[in-house]
């Protein structure tokens, strides 16, 4: 937007030549990177077999610098490590990480639509029961939640009986 390219459908019409060479540049790019990914290939999985000693401190380093390098802030640097202390203990107690990057990724969204809702709706939570879409989502989303609980009671009861 700042070199006067507006994003959007008329964008392929009033900027044909700048998007056709957008596309042929980023072809040439793949083309010029694919034969050294293919040479490259196996000497790249091969530093997944290289000594942890060596590697955590390198992956370490390069998240610092990249937690920092965004907004170069310390702050970011502190909520990387926090984040890592958390799925350290997560995984120490056999929590899924999944469920928080889901959380992490899709929070900010939910919460700006839920705001949006309940704007429109004046504050009432009863549009989501009203509204066909979002009751058939919440239904879903609490009937989830309801079978995972008594899956696990059910497992944790076969358990117990052996």
């Amino acid at each position: 937007m700042i070199h006067g390219i507006r994003p959007g459908p008329e964008l392929f019409q009033k900027q044909g030549t700048f998007v056709a060479a957008l596309f042929i540049g980023l072809l040439v790019a793949n083309l010029l990177v694919l034969p050294i990914g293919l040479l490259g290939a196996k000497l790249f999985a091969q530093t997944v077999r290289a000594p942890k000693h060596f590697l955590l401190p390198f992956i370490v380093v390069l998240s610092v610098v990249g937690s920092y390098a965004i907004n170069n802030s310390l702050f970011d640097v502190a909520v990387m490590f926090a984040f890592g202390l958390i799925g350290w203990t997560m995984r120490r107690f056999d929590f899924p990480a999944a469920p928080l990057v889901l959380g992490l990724i899709l929070g900010k969204m939910a919460e700006e639509n839920l705001r949006r809702a309940l704007i429109l709706s004046e504050g009432q939570l009863a549009i989501f029961l009203t509204r066909p879409i979002a009751f058939l989502l919440l239904s879903g989303a609490i009937l989830s939640i309801v079978f995972g609980i008594w899956q696990q009671r059910r497992i944790e009861r076969k358990l117990f009986q052996s």
